[in-house]
């Protein structure tokens, strides 16, 4: 891809580079010298559980000041995917089809490849044309089509008001669908949307067009291929979420039925999904699970766990499978089809938001104890709470830690005995969020809850943060201790400043990576400023590349 020199960026904007350079050293300056984290094995909201222990993160900050803003770089587009880290970088996605892989450092671009089915099937003189296709068809698509009314989500080519962009959005597609790229279920989660699963040697991406590729940290592919060779699987599609978890030198994907309605199914019906181990290595196939219960949404990630010296991986229907063989070894011990299961040692805990559709109606939460004798395994339903059916924020992930499960519904539980320590919230009647101190902001809401520092962090779709103290009981309500905005506060006016948040934000040493729709950002303490203004100035001169404040 031709990402546009900086040779002749500065030749034509050689006084607004200078100035960028003079911020860079100014935002990098009040940075003390970063201790070298260690890579995990990494993916969704980490490990899979969205606590970080040992981080020491920031407990404010400001995106228009940019007070604890290390650096921010200008992102190409909006995706749902996470971030993911490797050696020294930190890796994100962009729509349509854009990788891109920068410096923890300083927001340094390294790399940047793309990654769509046209690089799995399509001849390699023919894969630019082709790309150019790609890109055409998702612009006019984005920027064209209608987004009022129930459709929101869901824009079509049929949507675009202009006649010769309707049409030739249209004949785009049906020329890529020969390729297996469709217009995805939903275009605010875009082809983008499943986080990558990385640790200290590879990274693996998945795209929505139904292919996953390895790559170095230096940016080599390793190797690229479709789910299954029958196409009878595909990649899932929903909110951030991965189909992808990596374990000691296995990764484990989700593949979903390839009829299934774009990562799900209808309203009460199920499909069934398969585990299937690859060596992250060589991409060859080392087992595959039997088949899976699953529906819903389909958007929840594998989570891998413990139990005793044996390591086990969850799906969001319930389905534990051995790592070892892929063996099923439990099945429906829980369901979370709006988003993923957590664990905290040998307890895995599930939460469903009050909901109007679905094989279960109306919204729970409950624990389940798994454990191992000879090689049997039970799961024992330590406790289950429920809630009348209603419509709120579906896709957050819950998080359960020392002794506790957080569910981003206002509600948290003790782990072991289900008592409600906040809450519940009131439902009355509602398709609206219930009324809660813990509950996050905005509707349908995608940034998960997560636990640092001894702090439970809530972020916001529309770029708030608010943290608290994560120590919560009955003789302890909830203490707010600070909440912090990447946009304009309060009440939106002609000169607010909004900032969207559809992907997790992902935390590694001492510093949180927050991918909005418009940025990158790196979050941590440093006495100076780096606010947004050069960046927009930057990106309006120089193209859509990444650069530094």
């Amino acid at each position: 891809m031709n990402n546009g020199g900086n040779g002749r960026r500065c030749a034509i904007f050689g006084q607004l580079m200078v100035a960028v350079l003079l911020a860079v050293l100014m935002c990098t300056a009040g940075v003390a010298a970063a201790e070298v984290a260690t890579i995990p094995a990494y993916g969704w909201r980490g490990n899979g559980t969205g606590v970080y222990a040992g981080s020491k993160l920031p407990l404010e900050w400001d995106g228009l000041s940019g007070k604890n803003i290390r650096w921010r770089v200008k992102m190409p587009a909006n995706a749902c995917a996470m971030p993911v880290f490797g050696p020294d970088r930190v890796l994100v996605l962009a729509d349509p089809d854009r990788i891109l892989c920068y410096s923890t450092k300083d927001g340094t671009l390294l790399w940047e490849r793309t990654l769509s089915a046209i690089d799995a099937v399509v001849a390699e003189a023919d894969k630019e044309a082709w790309r150019a296709k790609f890109h055409e068809a998702w612009t006019l698509l984005t920027q064209s089509a209608s987004t009022k009314g129930p459709d929101v989500w869901t824009k079509k080519p049929k949507d675009i008001k202009d006649e010769a962009s309707r049409t030739r959005c249209q004949t785009l597609y049906n020329e890529l669908g020969q390729y297996g790229i469709s217009i995805p279920t939903w275009q605010m989660t875009g082809y983008t949307v499943c986080t990558p699963a990385a640790n200290d040697k590879y990274v693996v991406v998945p795209h929505w067009s139904n292919v996953v590729a390895c790559y170095d940290w230096d940016g080599n592919r390793q190797w690229i291929q479709q789910p299954t060779p029958d196409k009878k699987y595909r990649v899932q599609n929903e909110q951030g979420n991965s189909p992808l978890a990596l374990v000691d030198d296995l990764l484990i994907a989700t593949w979903i039925p390839k009829t299934s309605r774009g990562g799900g199914t209808s309203a009460g019906e199920l499909s069934q999904e398969a585990f299937v181990a690859y060596a992250v290595a060589t991409g060859k196939e080392r087992w595959r699970s039997e088949p899976l219960r699953s529906g819903g949404c389909m958007s929840g990630a594998p989570i891998p766990f413990k139990v005793g010296d044996e390591t086990l991986i969850v799906n969001f229907a319930g389905c534990v499978v051995r790592v070892s063989d892929g063996k099923v070894v439990l099945r429906d011990v829980g369901w979370s089809s709006g988003n993923s299961p957590t664990v905290l040692g040998d307890v895995l805990c599930f939460w469903e938001a009050p909901h109007w559709y679905g094989p279960r109606k109306g919204g729970y939460a409950y624990a389940v104890r798994i454990a191992k004798r000879d090689d049997e395994y039970t799961a024992t339903k330590l406790w289950e709470w429920t809630a009348p059916p209603g419509d709120t924020v579906n896709h957050r992930s819950p998080v359960a830690y020392d002794g506790k499960f957080y569910v981003p519904y206002g509600l948290v539980f003790d782990l072991e005995t289900g008592k409600v320590l906040i809450g519940p919230p009131k439902v009355e009647g509602a398709r609206k969020p219930p009324p809660s101190v813990l509950t996050m902001q905005g509707h349908y809401g995608y940034p998960s809850p997560f636990v640092a520092s001894g702090r439970l962090y809530l972020p916001a779709a529309d770029g708030a943060t608010r943290v608290y103290d994560a120590d919560i009981s009955e003789t302890k309500p909830p203490k707010l201790l600070a909440a912090n905005y990447l946009g304009s506060k309060g009440k939106k006016t002609a000169t607010s400043v909004s900032v969207g948040c559809v992907s997790p934000p992902a935390v590694l040493g001492d510093c949180i990576y927050q991918r909005t729709t418009n940025e990158l950002l790196c979050i941590g303490e440093t006495t100076v400023l780096c606010p947004p203004v050069k960046v927009e100035a930057v990106a309006a001169a120089g193209g859509g590349d990444a650069v530094k404040p």
